[in-house]
């Protein structure tokens, strides 16, 4: 009894935490004009995801699962994208929310980490500064700056594992003539992390070292470049999500661990969700002097496009608007 409980315990976190992030990742593109969609809607769908065991690793595996879908479009309180959103700060083109992201967990077993312990699923929470550059209509480019905390989720308690931040550029555009809504995304982020985060999921124990595996530790800092593309499309009652993306860990302050194997990895998912129910109030529109100010963002950004500047943005995954 005591092994079904701890079996359906880890089955309903790992179902929670793949549900966040295949939400998070399918909807992350859906533009920011919301004035002709639903206050709220709620309903049910499902999605998939793949990737490596855990970044750096030569194995891929693939997490599936039921989802429930569930939107608010609120003026301050959103809950969509990255899971539940309360703007702190809301001026403008600037904004501050309040944000969850997550990570699913690492089974060892035939990776580099064979015969080292289960990582948990891991939630991530904290704010978020947005600043708008262009939000017109459904065209949205922003800058994108969260600082999270991630705690694993084990059923004996919660585990520290630290800090990350990963600061996006943000691109949405929207595509016609695709017979309903669609909005086309790309994220490209920086990821920095805490030495204990580094550490949670690449240092090597003593009582871990084998003939191929020497102990290790790291420090904090720089951990890889993201760039992340996507497609979400809304019909009546349905909404389909895509993406994929790719990671690069050269120079990341792990990328000597033993348990690295690869300094390059690619992921993606699928998501589709079925709308039961919506309100009939549409979202409220965004107040006067955000739009005006998103106008003035617009023209500066209009006259910035004729003389690009002489530098190629920086490079996670999408956290939401």
């Amino acid at each position: 009894m005591r092994k079904w409980r701890a079996g359906l315990w880890r089955k309903g976190v790992l179902g929670g935490i793949t549900a966040l992030l295949a939400v998070q990742s399918a909807q992350a593109f859906e533009a920011d004009d919301e004035r002709d969609l639903p206050l709220w809607e709620w309903g049910v769908g499902a999605g998939m995801l793949w990737g490596p065991a855990y970044l750096g690793s030569s194995v891929t595996r693939s997490h599936a699962a039921p989802l429930p879908y569930g939107v608010y479009r609120g003026d301050r309180l959103k809950a969509n994208r990255e899971g539940i959103g309360f703007a702190l700060l809301n001026d403008g083109s600037l904004r501050l929310d309040l944000s969850l992201s997550g990570a699913l967990p690492v089974r060892s077993d035939g990776t580099a980490r064979e015969g080292m312990r289960n990582l948990p699923p891991v939630l991530e929470i904290g704010p978020v500064l947005k600043y708008r550059f262009i939000a017109d209509g459904p065209r949205y480019w922003a800058f994108h700056w969260p600082l999270r905390y991630a705690t694993g989720l084990d059923r004996g308690g919660a585990e520290k594992v630290g800090w990350i931040s990963d600061p996006t550029l943000r691109i949405i555009e929207p595509i016609h003539g695709l017979g309903g809504r669609v909005d086309f995304g790309l994220d490209i982020s920086a990821k920095f992390q805490s030495a204990d985060f580094n550490n949670y999921y690449y240092s090597v124990a003593d009582a871990d070292v084998t003939p191929t595996r020497s102990a290790y530790r790291t420090g904090g800092g720089y951990s890889g470049l993201t760039v992340n593309t996507g497609l979400l499309w809304r019909g009546d009652n349905v909404v389909l999500g895509a993406f994929v993306g790719a990671i690069d860990l050269r120079g990341a302050r792990f990328a000597d661990s033993p348990l690295v194997e690869r300094r390059h990895n690619v992921f993606g998912g699928l998501a589709m969700f079925w709308v039961l129910d919506k309100s009939e109030k549409l979202a409220p529109r965004r107040p006067l002097k955000a739009r005006a100010a998103d106008a003035a963002d617009t023209a500066g950004t209009v006259d910035a496009a004729a003389n690009p500047p002489a530098y190629a943005p920086s490079s996670g995954t999408p956290d939401g608007r």
